[in-house]
């Protein structure tokens, strides 16, 4: 079970190192549809937005909830702002990964659930990067997501 610190590195079949972040709150599932809510425009906007905010401050360690706020940032055009989520998303998730096992080099593949936020963060920052005319930066993201698993989904 990948939730024993011993489990969340292990070997693939081509002797690379594989990491596995640890899984997040359960709590945490509410996320896409609290999105969905803030960004239909209804009136359950206002207490989405209350309660999305209170996830992430009470779990303000979890990459899911900053990446949820990054991508809402990016969807009203607020880049500077998705930015700044998706840079603590990515650092809480460099943090995430060597607590797991990893040493900068090995795979953190999305196949494994718990791996996708912190896939999600490197993506979005790339993007906003990419936006923001930080082109190297940019490039530097899309390498790192090709490294750490050349089949992630962007």
């Amino acid at each position: 079970m990948p939730n024993e610190p011993d489990d969340l590195l292990d070997i693939s079949s081509e002797g690379v190192p594989r990491t596995s972040l640890p899984p997040e709150p359960e709590e945490l599932r509410a996320l896409d549809s609290l999105r969905e809510a803030i960004l239909s425009g209804d009136e359950n906007q206002g207490p989405a937005i209350d309660n999305l905010k209170a996830l992430v401050a009470r779990y303000p360690d979890a990459l899911s909830g900053w990446v949820a706020m990054g991508r809402i940032a990016l969807e009203i055009e607020e880049t500077i702002s998705a930015y700044a989520y998706f840079r603590v998303a990515y650092h809480r998730g460099l943090d995430k990964a060597r607590a797991s096992g990893w040493r900068g080099d090995g795979r953190i593949p999305w196949e494994i659930p718990a791996n996708r936020p912190f896939l999600r963060a490197i993506h979005g920052l790339a993007q906003c990067a990419d936006a923001i005319g930080e082109s190297a930066e940019a490039k530097r993201c899309a390498e790192f997501l090709g490294m750490l698993d050349p089949d992630h989904p962007f």
